[in-house]
């Protein structure tokens, strides 16, 4: 009892340090992912998405991204839910690449803000569905940076591709 006593300074201090409290090898600042926008083809079997995507880096230094496929995002996927968030699919944003680079090459996230458009083929999306939500979340593929990143969800409707 005497110990559970003697934490309570520390977990009071800890407290009042709030959600700024990170561990030493943790980065100061963040990644943020944001999807700028978002349009949709329906093709024959496949949906294509194309997303406008802004890498905004508040770290202290640039982050260094290993990438088999030349790609700061390799680590991302893509999350295509229906209006009752139901998802209808979650694949990999490479999951239709095959590697360029097979021991990774290196890829730099600068600070500050970048873009970047991804066109993401997507299979198994059923016809019926003509308004969809699209997000990106996940990792970023072997990085000293270890938080998810996750976008806000967009919703788009899926046009016929041009015949």
């Amino acid at each position: 009892m005497r110990n559970l006593f003697s934490l309570i300074p520390i977990v009071i201090f800890m407290s009042a340090l709030g959600p700024q409290c990170a561990m030493p090898d943790e980065p100061k600042g963040y990644l943020s992912l944001i999807l700028s926008g978002v349009s949709a083809e329906r093709h024959h079997e496949y949906v294509i998405f194309n997303c406008e995507v802004v890498l905004q880096n508040t770290t202290a230094n640039e982050i260094q991204v290993i990438s088999n496929f030349g790609s700061q995002v390799d680590g991302i996927e893509i999350v295509v839910t229906n209006d009752d968030g139901q998802i209808l699919v979650q694949q990999p944003l490479t999951y239709h690449q095959d590697p360029v680079y097979r021991e990774g090459k290196a890829v730099a996230i600068k600070k500050g803000k970048s873009s970047v458009t991804l066109s993401i083929p997507v299979y198994g999306i059923d016809a019926e569905f003509g308004a969809l939500n699209v997000r990106l979340a996940g990792q970023l593929s072997r990085s000293s940076y270890r938080h998810v990143c996750s976008t806000d969800t967009k919703k788009v409707i899926a046009r016929s591709a041009p015949r």
